[in-house]
């Protein structure tokens, strides 16, 4: 046989087609040397291998079998779309003896064969989402030079003890499985630098933990624990601890000799105190306290120089330090949802601050030094006591999220300069009757939430905002918009509920982009022309106002699939309502409707009319809408 022609059988074997990799196997066959020549392997020797690939169709999408054949890494993984699952793996480890690296995914496997444990020059071994993997071989050992285990979202809850013998294993994670108890065998990898063993059902943490010296990386995240041992502090080369989402009521001192700890996770827990001398943790960057019973931070908590996210959230802590300030590194600082009702002064010299959010209903003033937060980037104080806000709030020029929501503000500051970072910006819920002449000047906001508040009017500067998307007007007391409101051309949502308004001014069809329009509970008699305009609407609520008839405007909206029109003094509907093609949800009841246009039923996509209140057909109308949910009487949707 030529070359060219053998070449024809190997591209048949790499083909995504299973049924010419099987004709290019069974061709390959009859010429044994030129097979060996190609691949280095006895086509005899891995018949196994190539009977199983040819079982299996999604085997041959992942190009396993090339790898296989080319000496590769190997990755089996089973495919959730063809439903063809893999409940074994060949005995004969032959064709992957040269291996380095081997995953198995999301099969059906219940073990390794013993056979694999034979792999000498294996160093990975990934065995991850293979649910109804209840066990490893007893000779797992064996793999001597194994420095990466992984046996993940699997049905583990013993290991062999043959695992003490992976002295050259350096990383071990068998999250996610079923073990009860420590398993002692590990406590013998002396070169392990990673254990992750959370999201078990762990009650306990051996004291002799101490013995895996060269661990860096501990996260017993989502077990049973209800304390850890005196021990741990021995484990100096540790940089991350995680025990979040346990029991634990108590820290021991001893953690405060992790001298390289970067990363601390208590999270979810019911510690309520911190070790008195945990600012001697001075390589520690994240500290995570969230969530849990602790009632005030030790004052040695300012030596965490190199501290850049602390979040003490959810815990019980009323007052601040006051030399919280000296965290010069500090980027991120959570303390939303405890009973803090002031900020020490010494808060605003914290120089790197990027993010701030504190909403616990306690507080009542934001000190004046804010204005020192020259990196702050997002600040999050809802849901307090405030009264008013700093004059100069508007001038932190790095700061582009601001919600200040459900407080008791009355007034914003006058903003007399330009402010080209804020783009989001949350005051509803507060008590404004007003905004500032200078909105304006927040020129690249892209979304303004201003709802339930007290708002009468909009300044004539409003309309220069014209980079906004998403608009929250609802709840307030709007009896007009301002003529120039259609300048708004970036808008893509848009809330006016629940105010006084009777119209809308003409030049609202401008505001081409809006996909979504809410205007139910206002006075609205009719629309004006322009409204033909908003091409791309696709949701409109006019629910609760004072339509007589559909406005005419609304025909063109071709992209409408929602229009909402409950609860108006509709007599009839429109013949032409039938040309919004893309309708599937229609509201028409409590109106004065007593019968729907001839050509209704050409409303092929509608799947939810709501008709309550009004005097009907029942069976008529699910005889014409039969793909239709016709809802009645009291049958709100929810």
């Amino acid at each position: 046989m030529h070359d060219k022609e053998f070449q024809n059988i190997i591209d048949l074997i790499y083909s995504k087609d299973g049924s010419n990799v099987k004709l290019g196997l069974s061709l390959a066959q009859n010429y044994p040397n030129l097979f060996k020549a190609y691949f280095e392997y006895n086509y005899e020797d891995i018949r196994e291998w190539i009977e199983w690939f040819s079982n299996s169709k999604r085997i041959f999408y992942k190009g396993a079998l090339k790898y296989l054949l080319e000496g590769k890494t190997l990755y089996i993984r089973s495919s959730p779309y063809d439903h063809d699952t893999i409940e074994y793996l060949p005995e004969n480890t032959h064709p992957i003896e040269k291996f380095d690296e081997i995953t198995i995914h999301g099969t059906e496997i219940q073990t390794l064969p013993d056979s694999w444990c034979n792999l000498k020059n294996l160093k990975k071994l990934v065995l991850e989402n293979n649910k109804n993997l209840t066990s490893l071989p007893n000779n797992i050992g064996d793999l001597e030079d194994l420095t990466y285990l992984c046996v993940m979202n699997s049905s583990l809850s013993v290991i062999p003890e043959s695992i003490s013998k992976l002295k050259k294993n350096k990383i071990l994670q068998i999250s996610k499985n079923f073990f009860t108890s420590f398993p002692e065998s590990i406590l013998s990898l002396q070169e392990l630098e990673r254990l992750d063993i959370g999201w078990n059902n762990l009650t306990k943490i051996p004291p002799n933990l101490e013995n895996l010296q060269n661990l860096q990386d501990l996260d017993l995240e989502d077990n049973n624990l209800t304390d850890v041992p005196e021990t741990i502090g021995k484990l100096t080369k540790l940089t991350s601890l995680n025990l979040a989402n346990n029991q634990i009521t108590h820290l021991p001192e001893t953690i405060v000799n992790l001298a390289n700890l970067e990363c601390l996770i208590i999270r979810s827990n019911l510690v309520e105190t911190l070790p008195e001398n945990i600012g001697e943790l001075i390589n520690l960057q994240l500290c995570s306290l969230h969530k849990n019973k602790i009632k005030s931070l030790p004052k040695s908590i300012n030596h965490l120089i190199n501290l850049e996210y602390l979040d003490f959230s959810c815990n019980q802590i009323s007052i601040l330090p006051e030399n919280i300030g000296d965290l010069k590194k500090l980027k991120t600082l959570s303390v939303w949802d405890n009973p803090i009702e002031e900020l020490p002064q010494s808060f605003g010299e914290l120089e790197s601050l990027e993010g701030f959010s504190l909403s616990n209903y306690k507080l009542r003033s934001i000190p004046k030094h804010i204005k020192n937060l020259k990196k702050l980037e997002v600040l999050d104080i809802n849901c307090n006591k405030l009264s008013e806000i700093p004059t100069d709030i508007f001038e932190l020029d790095k700061m582009y999220s601001l919600k200040i929501h459900t407080n008791q503000i009355q007034y914003l500051p006058e903003i007399h300069q330009n402010n080209s970072v804020l783009r989001h910006l949350d005051i509803r819920n507060n008590h404004l009757e007003a905004l500032p002449e200078g909105i304006h000047q927040l020129k690249y906001l892209t979304r303004l939430n201003i709802k339930r508040n007290k708002l009468r009017y909009l300044p004539e500067s409003f309309s220069k905002l014209q980079h906004l998307h998403f608009l929250n007007l609802g709840k307030n007391y709007l009896q007009t918009l301002p003529e120039s409101f259609g300048n708004l051309t970036s808008l893509m949502e848009l809330h006016l509920m629940y105010n006084h308004l009777e119209s809308l001014p003409e030049s609202f069809g401008n505001l081409n982009q809006l996909c979504v329009l809410f205007l139910e509970k206002n006075k609205i008699k009719s629309l004006p022309e322009s409204f033909s305009k908003l091409k791309k609407l696709q949701i409109l609520n006019l629910k609760g106002n004072c339509l007589k008839e559909l406005p005419k405007s609304i025909q063109a909206l071709e992209k409408l699939y929602y229009l909402n029109l409950h609860d108006n003094q509709l007599t009839q509907l429109p013949e032409w309502i039938t040309e919004l093609k893309n309708l599937t949800h229609l509201y028409i009841g409590k109106n004065y409707l007593t019968r729907l246009p001839k050509a209704f039923s050409e409303l092929k996509e509608l799947r939810y009319l709501h008709i309550d209140y009004n005097l009907f057909d029942i069976e008529e109308l699910q005889s014409l809408l039969p793909k239709c949910k016709i809802v009645f009487n009291y049958d709100l949707p929810s």
